[in-house]
């Protein structure tokens, strides 16, 4: 049976990719442990559906990481994949901004101990909450 946007050759297209995510995607910040006594965060993006043929489909032409019922993408990976998919975006577009926000702040200031500056620290909190709170509306 062929999907469109999805079937044939060529695979999932990238716009078939924004869309599905828009309608069945999630971006969450997976706390992570780094090192002795160290917790951060990276944004992890994921796509959900029940039916197992759709995720590996779309696993196979975008990678990641494929258990049904999800698809998803963690990191420096999740974060290119959104690039991406960014200008597609309808419904997402506000989420996706600020969770590539939070994933290039961290690259971007730290001290010379390569810790994130206190003020950055404070602005990814914020950007954390605002993700929470465009999870729960939508």
């Amino acid at each position: 049976m062929a999907i469109a946007g999805i079937g044939g050759e060529g695979g999932p297209t990238l716009s078939y990719l924004a869309g599905f995510f828009d309608g069945e995607g999630c971006i969450l910040l997976h706390k992570v442990k780094k090192g002795v006594n160290k917790k951060g965060y990276q944004i992890e993006m994921f796509v959900c559906q029940k039916d197992p043929e759709v995720l590996k489909r779309i696993f196979e032409a975008f990678g990641g990481n494929f258990k049904p019922p999800r698809v998803w993408w963690s990191g420096g990976t999740a974060a290119r994949l959104l690039t991406r998919l960014y200008p597609l975006l309808l419904v997402k577009k506000n989420v996706v901004k600020l969770a590539l926000c939070f994933h290039y702040l961290k690259r971007s200031r730290v001290n010379e101990n390569a810790n994130l500056l206190e003020e950055d620290r404070e602005l990814r909190r914020k950007i954390k909450e605002r993700i929470s709170m465009l999870n729960r509306r939508n």
